[in-house]
């Protein structure tokens, strides 16, 4: 037994240096070396059907919450009831406000764009009817983002160097009009600001076509749009200020839009909405929201086609 153990210890000595056998290994090694085996062999194991049994509990107790709040508040709509469905759906209303507020500048209140959000869910929360088959989630996001669009409207998104400009150059063009009798050019409010035509330009873009002399400015109204058009900039030559971005450009845009044609030009060009989302947001007929949006686009061509001619 003895020289056994003795011819065992010989053939451990005898091993590779450096490298000692599984016999000297402490347990330590053969832990670490099962466990780096292991890993490399498997891969990683799913979430166990108890976690995930566990998830789905959850959102069932979750689920079931919300109908007792609705159902609490159908009971008795007073302003508790309502308040605990506010707190339920803040995730939705924070969601709406970020993805609109993405496409704003920073000059536009973010605050302001979340009271508006929540009196939006308010007033949806007040007219849900679940009978109509509508799930209250697509019925308060179309009222929500209607509450936020009119606080855009009611907020002036041009920046402040952008508004004192145009406040200048709306004087300097009343005060031109009155002493020559007419629409002053470009060249003469420039000169009249203390600018060269090339920076004018570059602040307002190419105005509208220059009045022959003589000649008194039209009171048709005919050519709103072109009036709007007026500050548009000049896309070839350098952006007249950096913080000119989308929304500054449709608010110069719909300036002499109605509210209903300002309404339907943002929602189709500047949150990419179908016609028939846009005529359940502002409570009109998906064919009479086209008819408008027809009617804007003619009036957009004909100002191009008139730019093109005098160029």
């Amino acid at each position: 037994m003895h020289n056994a153990v003795k011819g065992v210890h010989r053939k451990c000595s005898a091993s590779k240096p450096g490298r000692p056998h599984a016999l000297h290994r402490g347990k330590g090694d053969l832990l670490d070396s099962t466990t780096k085996t292991k890993t490399k062999s498997k891969p990683a194991k799913a979430a166990p059907k108890s976690t995930r049994k566990s998830q789905a509990l959850r959102d069932v107790q979750a689920a079931h919450h919300v109908e007792q709040l609705w159902a609490d508040y159908r009971k008795d709509p007073s302003d508790e009831a309502r308040n605990r469905l506010v707190e339920v759906y803040q995730p939705l209303i924070n969601s709406i406000v970020r993805r609109q507020a993405a496409r704003l500048p920073r000059t536009v209140d973010r605050g302001d764009l979340g009271t508006a959000a929540n009196l939006g869910l308010m007033s949806a929360i007040g007219g849900f009817d679940p009978e109509r088959g509508v799930r209250f989630e697509s019925y308060c996001e179309l009222r929500v983002k209607g509450a936020v669009l009119d606080e855009l409207r009611a907020q002036d998104w041009l920046p402040r160097p952008w508004r004192q400009r145009m406040e200048l150059k709306k004087r300097t063009i009343e005060r031109l009009s009155g002493e020559l009798g007419r629409t002053p050019t470009d060249d003469e409010a420039a000169t009249e600001m203390g600018l060269e035509p090339e920076d004018y330009q570059q602040y307002f873009g190419r105005g509208l076509p220059s009045a022959p002399r003589g000649s008194m400015p039209s009171d048709d109204g005919e050519d709103d749009l072109s009036q709007a058009l007026e500050v548009f900039p000049d896309r070839q030559g350098p952006a007249p200020d950096e913080h000119l971005i989308q929304s500054e450009l449709l608010q110069m845009v719909t300036q002499r839009m109605n509210d209903q044609e300002s309404r339907i030009f943002y929602l189709k060009y500047f949150q990419f909405m179908p016609m028939r989302e846009i005529g359940q947001l502002t409570g009109l007929s998906e064919s009479r929201v086209c008819k408008i949006h027809a009617r804007l686009i003619d009036r957009l061509r004909n100002r191009f086609r008139v730019d093109q001619a005098e160029d």
